[in-house]
């Protein structure tokens, strides 16, 4: 899934321990079908937290017409005081260190 923000949340970590894993292909674009989605859940629960409540709508408009604005980024630092680069960047990290744990601890069972 490409969006405005991709370059923010780098999943290549998740990918390549998926690699390691011996399963159809099918399962493995569900997974990271998963990932995708629960990243981008957590990316948009960050940025509708740092945005104020009255842009929450033409921000979700923006986002479902053109998910791949690259300008949408450059809206939200002129809308949101403090770094919202910098938030995405620390919860997507954070997501995907809990996602790679749980991806280690199945792959033992």
């Amino acid at each position: 899934m490409k969006v405005f923000y991709s370059h923010l949340v780098v999943i290549e970590d998740l990918t390549s321990e998926l690699d390691k894993w011996e399963i159809a292909s099918e399962e493995k674009a569900e997974m990271l079908q998963l990932i995708e989605e629960t990243l981008h859940h957590h990316t948009l629960n960050v940025i509708l937290n740092h945005l104020p409540g009255h842009k929450h709508n033409e921000f979700l408009e923006n986002l479902e017409n053109n998910p791949e604005n690259g300008e949408m980024l450059q809206w939200l630092k002129s809308e949101i005081s403090g770094d919202i680069e910098a938030a995405i960047k620390v919860q997507a990290d954070r997501i995907k260190k809990e996602l790679l744990l749980e991806i280690r601890k199945s792959r033992k069972t």
